[in-house]
């Protein structure tokens, strides 16, 4: 008869590797979440900036709006490319 010998301080850390990227995986979705989010944000903002301008606010509103750098858009994107792409390793390797 043969017996299996499980070696559990390698399955302990199977699990604990697994832990960490359920975790990772977790933090990587809220991230994307609020990336979205500001992303939306700032479309929005783009979107009515000159009908804010057109109304005639503040100077200092004004001249805030002015200072937006919506280039942010496409870092964004690029930064959610590269969350997608860390959580497929993570999701992938479980």
């Amino acid at each position: 008869m043969k017996t299996i010998q499980i070696d559990t301080h390698r399955t302990e850390r199977i699990n604990a590797i697994i832990q960490q990227r359920q975790k990772f995986g977790s933090q990587i979705e809220r991230d994307k979440a609020n990336l979205e989010a500001c992303k939306l944000a700032l479309v929005n903002l783009n979107h009515h900036q000159s009908e804010f301008l057109a109304r005639g606010v503040d100077a200092t509103s004004a001249q805030r709006l002015a200072e937006i750098n919506f280039d942010l858009v496409k870092e964004i994107d690029r930064l959610l490319g590269f969350l997608e792409n860390c959580y497929r390793v993570v999701i992938a390797a479980q």
